[in-house]
């Protein structure tokens, strides 16, 4: 499903369309067009496409699951600090009305290679040997990206 800004497009509600570009013009992107993400559960999920590029935005209800990406950027943060993983880039976080936002980096798949599994379990095994780092005093759990 795809939309361009301005114009109602068929599966988004008009509240939604109109806090997109709340966030868009917030983060200063100047989105030609977006495609929702499909995959999770409680958040809407979009590929925004910029002349700058393309961008991930994760959006929900901020009072169902307060701070909730503001935990999640620290876990991405720790993560590509403190591992060889390809982990997107944190650009901003916020909030728009009573939705919170999360935007990222957008990353293209790529094709598996043979070892693929193999390089990524030796990865993960190596970052699980790694110091947590800690947050207001309270240890990250890196993989969730929540506190412990």
């Amino acid at each position: 499903m795809s939309g361009r800004l301005f114009k109602y497009t068929a599966g988004y509600s008009i509240f939604i369309v109109m806090h997109l570009q709340k966030i868009f013009d917030e983060c200063g992107l100047a989105v030609r067009q977006y495609d929702r993400v499909r995959g999770g559960d409680i958040n809407e999920a979009f590929c925004l496409h910029t002349s700058d590029g393309n961008f991930f935005l994760k959006l929900n209800d901020g009072a169902l699951y307060p701070r909730m990406f503001e935990r999640e950027a620290e876990g991405l943060d720790a993560l590509r600090n403190n591992s060889i993983l390809k982990v997107p880039q944190v650009i901003q976080y916020g909030g728009a009305a009573h939705y919170q936002y999360l935007l990222l980096e957008w990353l293209d798949k790529e094709r598996p290679v043979a070892n693929t599994w193999e390089q990524f379990g030796t990865e993960l095994a190596l970052l699980h040997k790694k110091e947590q780092p800690f947050s207001d005093g309270k240890p990250i759990t890196i993989l969730a990206g929540c506190r412990n």
